[in-house]
């Protein structure tokens, strides 16, 4: 935790059911591409879906700090105070 990590894989987002807000994702695929984790991340300043985001699919590196939050009794990964790209 705490550390800055780079991945490559694909845009995702999805909106949460509870509230309604956008989330997130880098979705890297597996080396033998039999499955695929999706890692949140939340971007440095003040964007907005989906003119300040690429399309879903494309192709995109994430660079941010590692954390993890909890939420309703889960876990979950997110990379904060990211910087994302389009490649």
């Amino acid at each position: 935790m705490g550390k800055s990590i780079k991945i490559h894989g694909a845009f995702v987002v999805y909106e949460e059911a509870f509230n309604g807000e956008n989330v997130y994702a880098c979705l890297v695929k597996a080396a033998a591409a039999c499955c695929a984790t999706g890692i949140e991340f939340v971007r440095k300043g003040d964007y907005k879906y989906t003119g300040d985001y690429p399309d879903r699919g494309d192709e995109i590196v994430v660079v941010g700090t590692l954390d993890v939050y909890e939420d309703k009794g889960n876990k979950y990964f997110t990379l904060r105070n990211a910087e994302m790209q389009v490649v």
